[in-house]
């Protein structure tokens, strides 16, 4: 169980690092596509922008968070080599117990905030998707309105 708690833990450290990376190049181009709207839909798309903010806040704050106890240390693989192999398993059991039990709230605490994170972000795109579809409608009123 210890394994699979670390193994839920490192996917979500490697999505979190695409993710990153997928929005901070949505947004560029986000803000190039609004380089001909009109003031009022640039204006709006402070909205997305504050919500990609956030969620990429939030994001590299769970990159650098705690990590995980994972259940008995090398360092007492020395004492444990003279030990009677039931008192190792015993001793194993308890430690793999406890880092289990330790780890529970980080990795509840963590995915609730992940969570919230990969919820600002899809608010946050379809917001700009939103801003760039009005102001394509804008832009494509108005070049119709020149050439009548």
């Amino acid at each position: 169980m210890l394994e699979k708690q670390a193994q839920s833990y490192n996917v979500k450290q490697a999505n979190l690092g695409v993710m990153i990376g997928v929005i901070a190049l949505f947004v560029t181009l986000f803000i190039q596509g609004l380089a001909s709207a009109p003031l009022l839909i640039q204006a709006l798309a402070i909205i997305p922008i504050v919500l990609f903010a956030i969620a990429l806040t939030i994001m590299l704050y769970l990159l650098i968070s705690k990590p995980l106890q994972r259940g008995v240390s090398s360092s007492k693989y020395q004492e444990l080599a003279n030990k009677p192999y039931e008192d190792i398993i015993i001793f194993e059991i308890g430690v793999n117990t406890d880092s289990f039990k330790a780890n529970k709230p980080i990795i509840d605490f963590r995915n609730v905030v992940y969570n919230i994170s990969i919820v600002l972000a899809i608010l946050s795109i379809i917001t700009s998707v939103l801003m760039l579809v009005l102001a394509n409608i804008y832009t494509s009123i108005h070049h119709i309105k020149l050439f009548h």
